[in-house]
């Protein structure tokens, strides 16, 4: 076993890179050993992998819910089918982002700011849903809808109050 880097595949310290990143992960794993052993069986099961792949492997089979239900240690076989199940169509590791919304210009802007002014122009009635309930403040400001519902708790708990002291007389 020499670090040269075989003609496909990963070298010795790379795998030992993967075995690390395992080893970090779930200590139950055992320790690389001074003779590098351990490090170099890992590296006769990983050697037709990319260090790219198995360390994708790696860090997807911790974060799967396999490894939550089932909480076992990986094994060198594992990481060749989790690299394998990775790049099968459509699973792409788990962990890593998604490319997010492209930037909005002011044109689009525009846009949705005149869509929604129209929309609530037309539905006066969702202009209290919608509206800010907070004043320059800080201090939450109630809406008229929600002042109405309040009076109208009160007025009902008084009738009930005097209901109550009407039927003890």
């Amino acid at each position: 076993m020499s670090d040269t880097p075989p003609t496909t595949g990963m070298t010795v310290a790379e795998a030992g890179r993967v075995l690390a990143v395992a080893i970090v992960l779930d200590p139950r794993l055992p320790q690389p050993d001074a003779q590098g052993f351990i490090r170099g069986v890992w590296h006769d099961a990983l050697k037709a992998l990319s260090f790219q792949d198995a360390y994708d492997a790696v860090i997807a089979y911790y974060s799967s819910e396999e490894y939550r239900a089932e909480r076992h240690s990986i094994a060198p076989a594992d990481v060749v089918a989790w690299a394998r199940k990775l790049r099968s169509v459509g699973n792409a590791p788990a962990y890593k982002a998604l490319p997010g919304p492209a930037p909005a210009s002011d044109e689009t802007r525009a846009s949705a700011m005149s869509a929604a002014r129209e929309f609530f122009g037309r539905h006066p009635q969702f202009n209290q849903t919608f509206a800010m309930p907070w004043s320059k403040r800080g201090r939450v400001v109630r809406t008229s809808a929600e002042d109405a519902r309040r009076r109208a708790e009160a007025a009902a708990e008084l009738d009930r109050v005097r209901q109550s002291q009407a039927n003890e007389s």
